[in-house]
Order: C-alpha cells, then structure tokens, then sequence
C-alpha cells in the first residue's frame, strides 16, 4: 500500500516495563488537510504530555483518514506513555498493515507483546525490527535482556555491542510463519520472499508463498511459486493441480496437461485428477491422450455421464462417430428422464445421416420435456426433410403391409405429429393405445395430439391413463397439470404439479405455475412459499415475480410487494407498471 507523505510521527522518550522508547526522526506522509491538522494537535499535545487529549486526537485523524499510517502509530506511542499496552498494540498491527517497513513499528510492538509476558512473539518482532534497521536501539536493548534471561548470553553481548540478529533464511521463513499464524498474510510475503533469495531450495518457504499468493488472488506471483516447487521435484500431487489450474487459468493448455500428468502419476487412483486433465487435452487439442485418460476415468467411475459424453466429443474428433454414438446411448440408458442426453444423442445421429433414429430419439426427448423449443424445431426440420423423401411414403406402405406393426405405427405417428398433421396423429396413436394398451408412451402421444388442436378434456384423459399406469412418469404428470391448467382446474393442477416437483426439484417453470394456481385459489401464503422457491431457483422470472408481488398485496403485505416491483423493472417495464397500478396509491 501506498504510504503517506508531508506529516510525521511523534516519538517521544517513554518508560515501559523492560525498555525506553527513545526518541526517533519525523516521517512525511500525506494527508488530507483536516486528518493531519489532528494529527499535529495530537503531537502538540503529547509532547506537552496530555496524553489522553492527544489520543483524542489521533482517533480523530484515523476517522477522517483511516489510511493515514503516522496516527496509528503515534496513538500507539501515546497509549504506551499511558501505561496501556494491551490498548497500544492493535495500533502497531494496524501501522504495519499500512507500512510494512517501518523498523520502529515492529519494535514497538514487541514491546507490547513483552509487556503482555509473550517472550516468544515479543523475540520475532524485535528481530524483524533490527533486520529492517540494525542499530534500532528500542529494539536492540529489550531483546538484549531477552537473550540474557533465555541463557544465550553471547548473542546478548553481541547485541550490547552494536552486533545485529542472524539474518539466514530460517529466520525469515520463521518471521513469515509467525505473520502468518496471526493473520497478517499480505505481510508475510516480504520475509518468505527473502527466505527463498537467501535458500533458493527452501521448500516450506515456497509452499507458504504459493498458498498466500493463491488466497490473495494474485496468479503470477503464485504460478512463480508453484513452478520453483515443481522444479524442485516436489512429490505432492495437490501442488501440480493448483499449478495446472493455473496454466488452464492463463490458456496454457499444453503446461496445465504436462503438470497434471505429473499429478496423475503421483495420485494414480484420484478420479478428480483424470478428470481435469482430460479437459486439459481436449482443450490443447491431443484428442488421442484425452480418450487414454477418459478410458482410465471411466474404469474409475463407469457411471460418470459428464465423462461419457466427453468421451464421445473426444471419439467425434478422431473420427469414430459409432464409438462415439454408443456411449451418448450409455449416457440416455444412466439418465432416461434427462431429455437433454436424448437431445445430444438425436443431433449427432442426424448429422451422421441416420434420420430415422435420429428423429426417434429427439421424439423421446420431446416426451421427457414437451417444452423445449430448441429441441422440438431440430425435430421438425427433421421431419420435413424426411417428408420430402422416400422415407414418409415407406412408412405408409409398412403400415398397410402390417397394420398391427406397433413400431411402424408409432414412427408414422409420430411423424404426423411433428408435421402438424394431428387428427391423422390422433388416428395412429388411438389405434396403438389399443394394439398396446398398456404402454404409457403410446397414451402420452396420444395426449400431446389432443393437445395441440385443444382438444383439451380428451388430452386430459390419455394422460390420466399415463399416470395411473406410470405413476412416476414426470412427463405424464407435468402435462396433465398443464391441460387442468389450461382449462382453470387449478385445484386439481395441483397434485400433479407437486408430484413433478417431488421428483425433479429443479423445475422453476412448474413451482411458477403451482404458485399462479395456489393464487387463483386464494391460498396466498402457500402462493408465496411456492413462488419464492421458483425465483430461488430461476430469478429471472418476470411473470413469477409479478405474481409473487400480487401474491404479497393479497396479504397485505406492501414491503414485499414493492420489493418485486423493483426487480420487475429491470426485467418486464410492463408487467413493473401493472403491478405499480395494483399498489394503494400513496405506495406507488
């Protein structure tokens, strides 16, 4: 930290227990004007010996400018001439967390620390102090009678005599170490780092500048650290992770996979060290090393999906697309709810050419989640490119082959669907919910078809039949909420609603509309809990917070209902407006 010029600190000669705080230079610092016109009272009146006045002044100086290093130290001085060490030493932690150089500042908290009867830490900032400034002499003589009391009475002479404290790399590492145990991370750099000029091979001192220098969020000065370390041969598998996350940190791909290899070697059994450097691979573009790493990752944790389907990125670029598609087919086997994992599954199948399991798959995706639009747009201009081929006459000419081949039946339905061609759809998926009558995929089609030309009340029965036959089917669930919903049957949108959410409780979408439905039912207080659960999740629901804010109107509680009109108006102008119109007119 930058410290301050054009003022000065007050020493002034003190008796104190074990030592005489002698007489010392003024320093410049600079101030604000009213800070140090506090300050030089303060010294004006220390030097007249009105200690308690002085010390008012100085807290004074720190209110106006808590940066300003001479007050710290001067209120230091004067709770010392006061008698008061336990009072003087924050005061001296302070100055030196604003100026880490000033030799007097460590003397003098030595001191306190030695009026306290802590030897050992009054011993490390009395050092400190004369390695900064060897002929110090408020430091040299207390820790003189240190030395004497402790038996190291030659070190005492020497010190008697103008001699100064040992300066080898252990006692820099020592001072850091005490810095460090105190809390003081930022000042223990400046000992480590001369501990490691002194010993260039010095370990533990190394090890210590990497932490701080990580926890201080400073990359370069750590990644210095960590690479001296690994020079070293240090056989410890967390120092090669940090410094690979510190090469991906700087896109120094190829260095962050050489150090995890080196990790990995070290820690042979640890999954979470293959896993990252197989991202490390794939991101330096060694494609044939990251399928060896995946490879041992997945004997490790075979069912790991994220592996999986990094795996079958890894296997797309070194061109063994069939490879590949059998594990996105693992990855939709360990997550049959996850439509996403169908999503992926369906897109590379289409781009191989294979349209027909290509659409099948996105279809199945669709059920698990009917309101992806991504997905259900890929799927249509799937189905209109098969529509324009060979393929949709194909299907017909199954069909009339075999009228009860259920798999053609559902591929033609299917099709019809997608195309928008619903009444034949219906036709199709009626006719397999008979052929089939206890396949609860074959009724949920059979709903969504209903659904599209709002044919709500039969929709609403296929997907009863879903869920009596699948009780956990969430997809059966959420779309006869849904078409309750629709249709204001907000009582019994309820319980499918909340069996969705018992089952996938990441769905802010549906605790939106549970929410909404406890509303219109004026179950307000439940409408609030369910509401504020769906912004926890998503908070960046417009329509859930217009709700939420009606929700708090209804009872009566305008604090909250103001609280979601100010986040509206980031989101939604309009929906911020309506919910302001809604407010007793002295809120607004």
């Amino acid at each position: 930290m930058t410290i301050k010029s054009q003022t000065f600190y007050a020493y002034t000669a003190v008796a104190l227990l074990l030592a005489a705080l002698l007489t010392a230079p003024t320093v410049a610092f600079p101030s604000q004007e009213t800070a140090v016109k506090y300050l030089k009272q303060g010294r004006d009146l220390q030097e007249a010996g009105q200690f308690q006045s002085a010390v008012e002044a100085y807290k004074k100086a720190i209110a106006l400018d808590p940066e300003l290093a001479p007050a710290y130290f001067n209120l230091g001085v004067a709770y010392l001439q006061m008698d008061l060490p336990a009072l003087a030493l924050p005061q001296f932690k302070s100055m030196i967390e604003l100026d880490a150089d000033l030799a007097e500042a460590y003397a003098y908290l030595g001191i306190c620390y030695l009026a306290e009867g802590n030897t050992q830490k009054a011993t490390t900032e009395l050092e400190h102090a004369l390695r900064l400034k060897p002929d110090l002499d408020i430091a040299r003589h207390p820790l003189a009678k240190i030395y004497e009391k402790a038996g190291r009475k030659a070190e005492a002479e020497a010190l008697r005599k103008g001699g100064g404290v040992p300066t080898d790399a252990r006692q820099f590492y020592v001072r850091g170490l005490d810095l460090l145990r105190v809390g003081h991370s930022k000042e223990a750099l400046v000992p480590l780092q001369r501990a490691v000029e002194l010993d260039p091979d010095f370990i533990d001192a190394y090890r210590l500048l990497a932490d701080i220098n990580l926890k201080l969020k400073r990359p370069n000065a750590a990644l210095e650290a960590f690479e001296r370390l690994a020079a070293l041969k240090v056989e410890e598998p967390l120092v090669y992770r940090n410094l690979g996350a510190l090469y991906w940190d700087l896109k120094r791909y190829r260095e962050c996979a050489a150090a995890l290899q080196t990790a990995q070697k070290l820690a042979p059994d640890n999954p979470e060290v293959y896993e990252t450097l197989s991202h490390a691979y794939i991101r330096s573009e060694q494609y044939e090393a990251a399928r060896e790493t995946l490879t041992t990752l997945l004997h490790l944790r075979p069912e790991d999906t994220s592996a999986l389907q990094r795996m079958a990125g890894v296997l797309f670029m070194l061109k063994r697309a069939d490879e590949g598609i059998a594990f996105l087919r693992q990855v939709t086997r360990l997550k049959p709810q996850d439509a996403d994992a169908f999503k992926s599954l369906g897109y590379q199948l289409l781009s191989l050419g294979r349209n027909e399991e290509g659409i099948a798959t996105l279809q199945e995706g669709l059920r698990i989640n009917p309101t992806d639009q991504d997905l259900k747009g890929t799927l249509e201009n799937a189905l209109r490119r098969v529509s324009n081929t060979p393929e949709l006459a194909r299907l017909l000419e199954e069909v009339r082959r075999n009228p009860r081949d259920t798999n053609a039946l559902a591929r033609l339905g299917n099709a019809y669907s997608t195309l928008g061609r619903h009444e034949e759809a219906i036709k199709v998926f009626s006719e397999l919910t008979r052929l089939m009558p206890n396949d609860e995929r074959v009724f949920l089609k059979l709903g969504f078809a209903y659904s599209e030309i709002q044919r709500t009340e039969e929709a609403i029965k296929a997907y009863q039949t879903v869920v009596r036959l699948k009780p956990d089917d969430a997809a059966g669930q959420l779309n006869l909420g849904m078409a309750y919903y629709d249709l204001r049957r907000y009582e019994e949108a309820i319980a499918p609603f909340k069996e969705v959410i018992k089952r996938k409780s990441d769905t802010p979408t549906i605790q939106m509309y549970l929410g909404i439905a406890y509303l219109e039912l004026n179950r307000f207080q439940e409408a609030v809990e369910t509401l504020q659960g769906a912004l926890r999740i998503k908070p960046n629901q417009p329509e859930a917070r217009f709700r939420l804010g009606l929700a708090y109107l209804k009872l009566g509680n305008l604090k909250g209902a103001e609280e979601q009109q100010r986040a509206l108006a980031q989101l939604d102008a309009s929906l911020a407006q309506k919910l302001a119109s809604l407010m007793p007119q002295g809120q607004r």
